[in-house]
């Protein structure tokens, strides 16, 4: 794996706000409790940056959490900021 620890958070039952999803995540990953969990939104996804690499690979190799109360799963994918938006090809038009 490589150093980023970026993952992208799909959520596939329910929908969860920012704050629930910190508390989830501080739940299921509490190898840093102090961590700044920073959460972008992207579509209906979430975009966080994991606390290590170690945590990285743990979520990606598991493939998720789910929360049994709420009936969600939590399903992780590694992201890239190449990722974020659509690249277009170039053309020449004449």
């Amino acid at each position: 794996m490589n150093d980023n620890r970026t993952v992208k958070i799909i959520l596939d039952g329910g929908c969860l706000s920012t704050e629930q999803l910190i508390a989830e995540l501080q739940a299921c990953i509490p190898s840093q409790s102090s961590w700044n969990w920073n959460v972008r939104v992207v579509e209906n996804d979430f975009i966080v940056t994991l606390p290590s690499a170690d945590d990285l690979e743990r979520v990606i190799r598991y493939g998720g959490f789910f929360i049994k109360e709420k009936k969600i799963q939590m399903k992780f994918e590694v992201w890239s900021e190449e990722q974020e938006g659509l690249l277009l090809p170039k053309i020449w038009i004449r």
